[in-house]
């Protein structure tokens, strides 16, 4: 599962949460930035199938910075 945490961040074009089965791509792409400042944001990645455990799979950052 990806959680962006500002509506400016795209997932597959969209800015929702995305459930993703385990052979699925997605992309990451942004709103254009005009704030005039940087802004910054992450999305969450977080394993959702009970069936795979381990610390392989504990939830991960994808952390993004954005000029103005």
């Amino acid at each position: 599962q990806l959680v962006p945490s500002d509506s400016w961040i795209l997932i597959n074009g969209s800015n929702a949460t995305v459930n993703l089965t385990a052979e699925e791509t997605f992309t990451i792409s942004v709103s254009d930035n005009n704030t005039g400042a940087i802004r910054g944001g992450s999305i969450s990645v977080t394993n959702t199938n009970p069936r795979v455990t381990g610390s392989a799979v504990a939830p991960g950052s994808i952390t993004i910075s954005q000029n103005a």
